[in-house]
């Protein structure tokens, strides 16, 4: 059978890299929107550090799967880009799903935390953006975070991405 290992990622290639590069040449330009807020590149960039250094205190490393169970928000881009910064994987998950769906998914992707606004009680610890950030106020940059192995490998005997298909009744409309 044919070697099929990916060469590694240049530094260019990283998510993080990239937001840093953005960061540096247009600080102020807008990275993401939602609703009326906006932040620039350079704010972006600087409080990701700070998420991925939260995450990392509570035990995030590199090859992890980090349950994401925000709405579409600038806070979910900042756990995203703190979770790759750290070498891991952002797993999101909507936050309206039943308790027995979530901690199924928490569960089988062995999360070491959860990353979420739900009150929902899983069997990890849940933390929101916010909670992170307060754990450094570190806004510098991390070192060059990869995985051990090769691209998309760090631990091949987990699934890497879930699919649930919701159960629909359809009932016929009487009128």
């Amino acid at each position: 059978m044919a070697d099929v290992r990916r060469p590694e990622l240049a530094r260019d290639d990283l998510f993080g890299a990239k937001l840093a590069q953005h960061a540096a040449r247009q600080p102020d330009a807008p990275a993401v929107s939602c609703g009326a807020d906006t932040v620039g590149y350079a704010q972006l960039h600087r409080r990701s550090n700070r998420v991925a250094r939260g995450l990392a205190a509570r035990g995030v490393k590199a090859g992890d799967l980090v349950t994401v169970g925000l709405p579409n928000a600038i806070g979910f881009v900042e756990a995203c880009y703190g979770i790759w910064k750290l070498g891991a994987t952002p797993q999101p998950v909507s936050f309206r799903r039943p308790k027995g769906e979530l901690q199924a998914i928490v569960e089988l992707a062995k999360s070491p935390l959860v990353v979420a606004l739900f009150e929902h009680d899983v069997d990890r610890p849940v933390m929101t953006v916010e909670q992170l950030l307060a754990l450094s106020d570190d806004e510098s940059d991390l070192p060059d975070a990869r995985r051990s192995g090769t691209r998309g490998s760090a631990r091949p005997s987990r699934p890497r991405s879930f699919i649930i298909i919701p159960r629909i009744s359809l009932r016929p409309t009487v009128g």
